[in-house]
């Protein structure tokens, strides 16, 4: 919470006028998830003054939704008190209940547009991503079909970056969701999600909730870190050279041992040739030994 000094009083202590208070701000009566209403619930913000400064000639001029790393999203309630903050006023206005412009008229002018198919994840390509999503909605709207609404879409995580959507109405309550997104100057965000969760038609006869949009992750690309592509490519590199190495290595050696084998074949061969020569030649001996002996006896 935000006090601010009110006008023409100056802070005699020498401060800027403003007093910021850490705050919880929470659903005052629980509600039923749907996915085809909406639900109308009322906050309440308490303060934790730490201090005891007095707040007598302040006024609260602002309810700022926190960074809170313990939160899942960020939820629309700053948008809820910029539509209130005209009705903000002294202090003791905070001590009873602030009600908000919106109104149960305005709750059943609201239409819901229901995924024909649970989206969870889109995933970026090159840092763009391109979103298509069908649906139904619920009831008909006040203007006569098809109609096109052209709208940009915010998101949580950053401000100056928006997509560029196209929501279709057609026949029979049929409608479509287009958008296309670029977050090339967002390459350090790993995700996103939509903030926009409702679209106005062009008369405003009509507000469209889009059930579940919030709830879609936007997949942002992963920048490749030049070092670590390097190294991979050093890696790939010596795993094919060391590959090669091993296959020239193996291939010689196979090339050696069937070298080896055949000159052993040859040696024993060779061997065995001598051998048999050998014996030729002892056995001619002996038969001419005998002819001899035989001729001398006769």
């Amino acid at each position: 919470m935000t006090f601010q000094i009110k006008h023409g009083l100056r802070s005699l202590q020498g401060e800027n006028g403003d007093i910021r208070m850490p705050a919880i701000c929470e659903i005052v009566d629980s509600v039923d998830e749907t996915d085809n209403d909406v639900n109308m619930v009322d906050y309440e913000c308490i303060g934790n003054q730490t201090n005891d400064q007095d707040l007598t000639n302040y006024a609260l001029g602002n309810i700022e939704e926190a960074d809170n790393p313990n939160s899942l999203k960020k939820s629309n309630l700053n948008d809820l008190v910029n539509e209130i903050k005209k009705e903000l006023g002294d202090l003791a206005q905070l001590e009873k209940k602030i009600e908000s412009t919106f109104t149960y008229d305005d709750l059943l002018k609201i239409i819901v547009f229901k995924m024909d198919n649970k989206v969870k994840n889109i995933t970026a390509d090159e840092f763009k991503f391109k979103i298509k999503i069908d649906g139904t909605l619920n009831k008909d709207i006040v203007q006569t079909p098809p109609v096109t609404l052209v709208r940009e879409f915010e998101l949580s995580e950053v401000e100056n970056t928006k997509a560029n959507c196209k929501f279709t109405i057609e026949l029979n309550r049929v409608a479509n969701l287009n958008c296309d997104l670029n977050v090339e100057n967002h390459k350090d965000i790993k995700a996103f999600s939509f903030k926009t969760s409702s679209v106005y038609t062009d008369d405003k006869s009509n507000e469209i909730y889009l059930a579940k949009l919030n709830d879609i992750v936007l997949i942002n690309n992963e920048e490749e870190d030049d070092d670590k592509t390097v190294i991979i490519i050093i890696i790939v590199v010596c795993c094919v050279v060391g590959a090669a190495g091993i296959g020239v290595g193996i291939y010689f050696l196979v090339k050696k041992l069937k070298t080896k084998k055949v000159n052993d074949n040859n040696i024993n061969l060779n061997e065995n040739n001598i051998k048999a020569i050998q014996s030729n030649e002892n056995l001619d001996d002996d038969m001419s030994g005998k002819r001899v002996s035989k001729f001398e006896n006769k």
